[in-house]
This record gives C-alpha cells, sequence and structure tokens, in this order.
C-alpha cells in the first residue's frame, strides 16, 4: 500500500510540475503591441511585448524612413516595456523591430509619425452642407466629410442627420453611412427625407481610425442635368466615369453627390452607382433622377471610392 500511494503521489507531483511549466512561444507581429496607430513627431511610441517566459532582456528599435539605435530593457513578469523616443524622425511609415533572445525576435505592424499638431487619429469632419426642398415634400441635403488625418484611413463613417424647424424643434432624424476615408481626402455624401417645412439641418459624424489600405477616391463633375416632367423626381443628371486605375471597378460601386446652386453652395444630394463595370483605362457612365428642382442645381460634384471588380 506504501509503495502504491508512494507512486500516485510521485505521478501527482510531475504532474503539477507540467501544468505549471509555460510553453514556448514564438514572436511574431501580434506579439508587439503598439500605444497608437500614429503619433506626433516628438511624442513617444510606446511598445510592450507580453509572455515572454525564456527572455532575460528585449532590444527595440524602429526603422521606417530613419532607423533608430536599438535600445535594450529588462523583462519584468514576462513582460518587456518601453517608451521609444520619436524626436528628430522624418514624418512616414514606422515598424518596431524587437529582439528577446530566446523568446525569438519579430517586426510590429505599421504605425505612423505625423507632423506636430497633426491628426493622430483620423477625421470625419463636415466641411460643407447644404440643403433645399425637394419634390413630393421631400427635404434633400449633400454634405462634404474631410479627413485631416495624414496617415490613418476614417473608417466605420456614420452621420446622423437631424432636420429643424423654424423654432429648433427636431422634426426626423435619420443615420446615414459613407464610404471609408482614405488619408488626407474628402468625401460627398447626400440623401433625402419625407419631411417638409425644415429650416435647418444638422449633420453629427463619428468614425474609426484604420491604418489598413482602402479603395482610392475617384471624383468628377456631372456633364448632363436635365429637367424632368415629374413631380417627384423633376430632374435627370448623369456623366462620365474616366478609370485612371489598374484594375477594373465593379458596376456595383456606390457614386455619391451634391448638387450646387449658382453660387456654388450646396443644395442637395444623393447617391446612384455606375452603370456599368469600367474597366482598367476605360470610361464609365452614371445617370439618376433626383427629387431637386432645377432651378436649384447649376453644378453636380461626385465622388466614389472605386471598388475592385
Amino acid at each position: 500500500m506504501r509503495k502504491f500511494f508512494g507512486v500516485a503521489i510521485s505521478l501527482t507531483l510531475i504532474s503539477a510540475s507540467v501544468l505549471l511549466a509555460q510553453p514556448a512561444q514564438a514572436l511574431d507581429s501580434s506579439s508587439i503591441r503598439l500605444s497608437a496607430l500614429s503619433v506626433n513627431s516628438g511624442s513617444p511610441i510606446r511598445v510592450e511585448v507580453p509572455s515572454l517566459y525564456s527572455a532575460k532582456t528585449c532590444t527595440f528599435a524602429l526603422n521606417g524612413p530613419k532607423k533608430t539605435k536599438s535600445v535594450k530593457v529588462k523583462v519584468r513578469k514576462w513582460t518587456a516595456k518601453v517608451a521609444l523616443k520619436t524626436s528628430g524622425l522624418p514624418a512616414g511609415a514606422y515598424v518596431v523591430r524587437v529582439n528577446c533572445g530566446k523568446s525569438g525576435s519579430a517586426t510590429s505592424t505599421k504605425f505612423s509619425i505625423v507632423p506636430a499638431g497633426s491628426p493622430t487619429k483620423a477625421t470625419c469632419e463636415v466641411t460643407e452642407s447644404g440643403f433645399s426642398a425637394g419634390g413630393g415634400g421631400t427635404t434633400t441635403y449633400g454634405v462634404r466629410i474631410a479627413n485631416r488625418s495624414p496617415a490613418l484611413v476614417a473608417s466605420s463613417v456614420q452621420l446622423a442627420i437631424t432636420f429643424l424647424d423654424a423654432s429648433n424643434n427636431t422634426l426626423a432624424t435619420e443615420s446615414k453611412y459613407a464610404t471609408k476615408i482614405p488619408a488626407g481626402e474628402n468625401v460627398y455624401v447626400g440623401g433625402n427625407a419625407d419631411v417638409s417645412n425644415v429650416a435647418n439641418v444638422r449633420v453629427d459624424t463619428i468614425c474609426e481610425s484604420s491604418g489598413e489600405p482602402t479603395d482610392p477616391i475617384l471624383r468628377g463633375q456631372a456633364q448632363s442635368i436635365k429637367p424632368r416632367n415629374s413631380d417627384y423626381y423633376p430632374i435627370e443628371i448623369g456623366g462620365l466615369i474616366p478609370n485612371p486605375l489598374n484594375f477594373t471597378i465593379s458596376d456595383f460601386t456606390s457614386l455619391n453627390y451634391v448638387t450646387r446652386n449658382a453660387a456654388g453652395a450646396i443644395t442637395g444630394g444623393g447617391g446612384t452607382f455606375a452603370d456599368a463595370f469600367i474597366p482598367a483605362g476605360a470610361t464609365g457612365t452614371w445617370s439618376t433622377m433626383s427629387v431637386m428642382y432645377p432651378q436649384n442645381v447649376v453644378s453636380v460634384d461626385w465622388t466614389m471610392a472605386a471598388e475592385p471588380k
């Protein structure tokens, strides 16, 4: 019996030691945690690498338009942490290179150093807007939204549209989704709602930041503006879509436009699709009927996030 229990106890101890042993883990980009997707020049980028069970020290360095010298830090509680300086580094895309000895080496995902004063997150600011009464008792609106970040894409862009009367009372609200906005770009969003007697339209926006590439933005103006004999769709607009890209643009790519009066102010807007897919180097077309009254439309500007077919 003693021998039997002795063996049992011995096996239990062995089993416990196996459970306590930490698994070997090779470093990769997902092992390196960065404090931000973008930092201003002169501000540090904080880096953390957890789960370092066999490393005593790690070295960190920045690599991009300019390389930095390695910084060596001790691993404490299986984690290496450091704040890397960016002073004197030119703006651009960088990565953090990490070497943790027996735990291996890896390169982080990209982050950006942007000039001091530039936004470190993507923006979705309303820089221009307008509205007017449309056919069939509707109100049509148009908005230009800008992303001032020099490095990050504005993703999950959403608009809250509020229609107000002359006493600033809310008549109606609706949500609108916009395409992703590349760094430094702006896009148009337009639409209409079944609400009348509108004195003001307020547009609130939210968006997220992304470092992932997005579809390029094409832009242009309508070549055709024609009145129609219709109470609900009093006008037809359309034009050409030159494709300067090296891929075919999908016919499911949405085109968003705003209309302008003789003074250049936005009077409304809407959205449609290309009439057909557009091969690389070719020119496509678009056309749509609008609730806009002809007297409010002298020109039409459009943007399109060109999706590959």
